[in-house]
């Protein structure tokens, strides 16, 4: 039981910190189209 549940918080973690990498990777690609054009 504690094993799985922490698979399960470790796969969330992984989840949630690949959200917040694409939005900073589409937040950067704004601001690049911002400062270029």
């Amino acid at each position: 039981m504690n094993y799985e549940s922490r698979i399960m918080n470790y796969e969330l973690y992984n989840f949630i910190n690949f959200k917040n990498y694409v939005l900073f990777v589409n937040f950067l690609k704004s601001y690049y189209n911002g400062v270029v054009r």
